[in-house]
């Protein structure tokens, strides 16, 4: 035992940092594995804890902060075994940022991270070209039927997709072999765009323009021109698309397709529900206190809110849709208090001096993908979250317990 100890301490970078990869590996892959891998992680961590890295910043502390508030919510209004199931998620938030942060070698991450998703966007084209064989006339514009064909439901895989991007784009900057990764960054767009992932599309163009004109490898003229043969071939792909022209209803009439986007998107129900909630159950500063109980509020309005089409009614009621943005699931739950850390958490971030681009860069996407998702409420998003949250804030003050 006294060895096995030695070997741990003396090897625990490594072992650490490919521990976590693997976990990023399987994000895309599996639900369980990511689970399976993390014992063996929090046990290395565990049984080296004297080497452990205490990573220090305002953000860090005020993200737990406003976990740990909601948690407690839950406790008081005697809701946390009805709504387990998502506060075993907040639990696994803690856990998750407490072992990433160990570590240290973000690269072999990213790498296994990057092929983890291309596995998944591989899988996916041959599920949906299988698919068209059989179905000529197949579109990827009903989320049921696409999600059953890609291997992660698209909005989430459109988002890992975005990440990758960010890596890829981030390393390609100082690496010889940048073709490769340039390579991979047209494939994973591609991909993009014929899933038609709204919000994956438009981050990626963003990325691209921003690592463009941040690169020193090019002339201005080059990233003038560039850029505009990248914007040209782009809205050309997207023209071309019927995937993203069925998405989006698009038709002749501008005003029919806004009334049919606004018809067949659920956020246009969902969001003045929870803010009818907010408005007229002074929940401000307690919040609702229980998920479930929010659950029913929110399928009580949808009920009251659509009165002229009663498909669409039953739709929504056996979906039972939660608030689809990650900052009103606080506010509503939580109220205020959990509201604001949350806030706080982007903004000090957003201006802090000490923060790497990096992690400016992946929480502005999280950002994004947090104004649309509950995130935190699915196993993935708190591993993609936690995990590059926790990744990099690497660059702010460590302690190591040895030193305490």
């Amino acid at each position: 035992m006294e060895n096995i100890l030695v070997y741990l301490n003396k090897n625990r970078e490594t072992i650490v940092d490919y521990c976590a990869a693997l976990i990023a590996l399987f994000l895309p892959i599996s639900t369980a594995i990511p689970n399976l891998l993390l014992i063996p992680l929090a046990v290395i961590v565990a049984f080296t804890f004297r080497s452990y890295v205490v990573v220090y910043s305002k953000y860090i502390l005020a993200f737990l902060a406003s976990i740990l508030f909601i948690l407690i919510v839950g406790v008081l209004n005697s809701s946390f075994i009805n709504d387990l199931a998502i506060y075993s998620r907040y639990i696994l938030i803690v856990l998750v940022i407490l072992l990433f942060s160990q570590v240290k070698n973000k690269r072999v991450l990213e790498h296994f991270f990057i092929v983890g998703v291309l596995i998944a966007v591989i899988g996916s084209t041959y599920a949906i070209v299988n698919r068209i064989i059989h179905n000529p006339s197949f579109l990827l514009d009903t989320g049921r039927e696409v999600n059953m064909l890609l291997w992660v439901d698209r909005p989430y895989l459109g988002f890992m997709i975005s990440i990758s991007v960010f890596c890829c784009l981030k390393i390609a900057e100082n690496n010889h072999k940048r073709i490769w990764y340039y390579m991979l960054v047209l494939v994973f767009v591609g991909f993009n765009i014929y899933i038609s992932a709204r919000l994956s599309i438009i981050l990626n163009i963003i990325l691209i323009l921003i690592f463009l004109y941040k690169s020193t490898s090019f002339s201005v003229k080059v990233k003038r021109v560039t850029t505009f043969v990248f914007l040209g071939v782009f809205v050309l792909a997207i023209s071309l698309s019927e995937n993203i022209s069925s998405r989006m209803h698009r038709t002749d009439d501008l005003k029919l397709s806004w009334h049919l986007i606004k018809d067949y998107e659920p956020r246009f129900v969902i969001w003045p529900c929870a803010t009818h909630i907010i408005d007229t159950e002074n929940i401000i500063f307690k919040g609702i206190g229980s998920y479930k109980t929010l659950e029913n509020k929110l399928v009580n309005c949808y009920g009251a809110t659509i009165t002229n089409n009663d498909d669409k009614k039953k739709y929504y009621l056996n979906a039972k849709f939660n608030a689809h943005n990650q900052f009103l699931d606080f506010l509503l739950v939580g109220g205020i208090v959990p509201f604001i850390l949350l806030v706080y958490t982007f903004v000090s971030i957003c201006f802090s001096k000490n923060s790497a681009f990096e992690l400016k860069f992946i929480l502005a996407l999280f950002l994004a993908f947090f104004f649309v998702e509950n995130v935190l409420h699915r196993q993935l998003g708190v591993y993609l979250f936690s995990i590059f949250f926790a990744i990099y804030s690497g660059v702010t003050e460590k302690k190591s317990f040895s030193d305490l």
